[in-house]
């Protein structure tokens, strides 16, 4: 039974419910976690029973992805529940999203240019974040990119800490059209999601996975300024790429309109008055429709005083900024560009209503 669990119920704790998916490394199954009352995911290495090298790298991969996700505090990527096993098997927790992917949304349907430029905005915040930390993704695509109140990065099976991959058996891991030329000699590099984000850019643009030459792609998208971002991004040569995913942000700033807006999803208003409302009530200027009545109906304001932005708490059950690996509760505070601002927050359920705040006037 080394394939399975071989119990429905795991550590009396979490009920499987269904298997959602297999790879060639790992299980993926749906299951209830008996503490928090909520739906989980459990990622089980895909072992034989006979303890091969094989399955020894397998484990191996899902504890490394367990202690990167330990490591991470970020409201845009999957978070770590709980893990366990030992040299015959390994279990790894993670929350459930409800949420379609990009791939869901974007094969064969090429997204809005305001949706291409604000999706990859947020792509390389989340990917900065993780850089700062040393943290190289490796296996960046549309697939693993969840779409919600913000986007969410998900499955970290393929990542490392830089400089720390040769401790744990470097294995050739990744996606045609996503993995970097240099991946293959086993260089890992930030470059490498570099080059994934320019590939779910192209994705975006043409609603195709960028396999085969991308010049290929030429004539598939009217965005042309776009396009030769992508292409940069997906250049075969390291060097000639966007040296960090800040340079490449800043490109995408430059492409996109100088706007202040407040993005919920596929939603989005643009701030163009001196005080803007965000609340339940259909006065407001950015209306939540919440059946929950958890965010009151003037919530929070956004006030402009002269090139600067502030939110101001209005509500009965908080406004917070995700600022610093935390959520911090505000009366007053300044805004700045990429931060998300979050209706209602408890430690133990997490954010209710997340918004990001765009200033590209910067």
């Amino acid at each position: 039974m080394g394939n399975q669990p071989k119990t429905q119920l795991l550590l009396n704790r979490f009920e499987i419910s269904n298997l959602l998916r297999s790879s060639e490394t790992s299980h993926v199954y749906l299951a209830f976690d008996r503490i928090s009352n909520k739906k989980v995911i459990v990622k089980q290495a895909k072992c034989t029973d006979n303890q091969s090298k094989e399955d020894q790298i397998k484990i191996n991969r899902l504890i490394v992805e367990a202690n990167i996700l330990k490591m991470i505090n970020n409201p845009a990527i999957v978070k770590y529940v709980h893990s366990w096993g030992n040299k015959k098997e390994f279990f790894l927790v993670t929350e459930y999203i409800n949420s379609r992917s990009i791939k869901d949304e974007n094969e064969n349907n090429p997204a809005s240019r305001e949706d291409i430029i604000e999706y990859t905005i947020q792509l390389l915040e989340i990917t900065e974040y993780l850089h700062s930390m040393n943290i190289i993704h490796r296996d960046v695509k549309p697939s693993n990119i969840l779409l919600g109140d913000t986007l969410t990065l998900i499955d970290f099976n393929a990542a490392e800490i830089k400089n720390t991959a040769a401790a744990i058996q470097k294995v050739i891991i990744g996606t045609p059209g996503y993995q970097c030329p240099e991946s293959f000699n086993g260089e890992i590099t930030e470059g490498c999601d570099i080059f994934a984000i320019g590939g779910t850019l192209l994705f975006l643009l043409t609603g195709k996975n960028p396999t085969g030459n991308i010049t290929s792609f030429q004539n598939s998208t009217p965005h042309r300024d776009l396009l030769e971002i992508a292409f940069k991004a997906l250049n075969s040569d390291k060097n000639e790429r966007f040296a960090s995913a800040f340079e490449m942000k800043k490109s995408l700033l430059t492409a996109s309109d100088l706007q202040v807006k407040l993005i919920w999803g596929k939603k989005s208003r643009i701030i163009s008055k001196n005080r803007f409302v965000i609340g339940r009530s259909s006065t407001a200027d950015f209306q939540i429709i919440d059946s929950n009545k958890f965010v009151s109906p003037i919530h929070a304001e956004i006030s402009k005083e002269g090139d600067q932005f502030y939110i101001l708490d209005r509500s009965i059950n908080g406004t917070y900024i995700y600022r610093k690996g935390r959520y911090v509760k505000v009366e007053k505070e300044r805004l700045f560009d990429g931060e998300i601002i979050v209706l209602c927050y408890k430690p133990e359920k997490g954010p209710y209503i997340s918004l990001k705040f765009r200033n590209t006037q910067i």
